[in-house]
């Protein structure tokens, strides 16, 4: 799969960065309230079909650290929130940047954003 990343202009619905937000791309206009207004056509679509939709959302990867225009965290606290390997670079396991759930602050803003559904999990 990642030999063809360079080549696939899509990320499958997973946007670490507008967490929250429908990926644009789906959408017949990727900018503003329309991709909004269209995933919940979508999904009410889906249900008067009696199929349920479930909205599988992961906080506890970034689409950057460091100082990158998408850095959030890092901008914080430097180095704090991202784990790193022993090089001391940003593990990137899971093709994004991998928040440290092993720090006690990285650990409260995942609970923050999962409402205390990711409370104990690491990775």
């Amino acid at each position: 799969m990642s030999a063809h990343a360079a080549d696939d202009g899509f990320n499958w619905g997973y946007d670490p960065f507008h967490f929250m937000a429908p990926e644009g791309s789906y959408a017949s206009n990727p900018d503003g309230a329309e991709r909004v207004e269209e995933f919940r056509g979508m999904v009410g679509s889906l249900h008067e079909m009696g199929l349920e939709v479930v909205l599988d959302q992961v906080f506890n990867h970034t689409a950057a650290s460091g100082q990158a225009d998408q850095s959030v965290l890092d901008k914080i606290v430097p180095g704090y929130f991202h784990r790193l390997d022993a090089a001391g670079q940003v593990e990137t396991s899971t093709c994004c940047q991998n928040l440290a759930t092993e720090h006690a602050a990285a650990a409260e803003a995942d609970d923050r954003f999962t409402g205390g559904l990711g409370e104990g999990l690491q990775g």
